[in-house]
């Protein structure tokens, strides 16, 4: 052998350390307990987590289910009062209840109708006709109101 191998050979011989149990040292099982129990600790909280959360799931989806019931519930009032609004202002119902009542239907009289018409003031026409400005105020009209029968 060369010099070189023989120092090797020699040098890990001497570095090896045998091997013996130390006096106060913990048996390995009680390591190997710590880490089982520790990873069955884990396991047990991702376990409860999950239930929790798919029951919290459970509740959401079926409060989901009665507001969508109520939905459909109202939009089945709202198409049943509309269907009877419908019925109730057509001409064939209210005909029927015209003959019922005998109530007798005559033209306008027309004295019964008046008309609002609104007019300028002549002194104040050169005033602008618009009514919101594009800041937000709002100018003044200056106009009347005259009823005509």
């Amino acid at each position: 052998m060369n010099t070189y191998t023989r120092s090797l050979k020699e040098e890990s011989a001497a570095s090896a350390v045998p091997r013996q149990r130390r006096d106060g040292a913990k048996p390995w099982f009680f390591a190997f307990a710590v880490k089982i129990i520790l990873m069955c600790a884990f396991i047990f909280a991702a376990v409860t987590c999950r239930v929790r959360y798919n029951a919290k799931i459970e509740s959401l989806n079926k409060e989901a289910a009665k507001i969508q019931m109520r939905i459909r519930k109202i939009n089945l009032i709202t198409a049943n009062l509309r269907n009877k609004r419908e019925e109730l202002t057509a001409y064939p119902y209210i005909s029927a209840k015209i003959k019922q009542y005998n109530l007798g239907l005559r033209e306008a009289d027309y004295r019964q109708i008046s008309y609002l018409r609104i007019i300028d003031l002549p002194e104040k026409r050169a005033v602008k006709r618009h009514v919101a400005s594009s800041n937000g105020k709002y100018a003044e009209r200056h106009t009347a109101l005259a009823s005509v029968r």
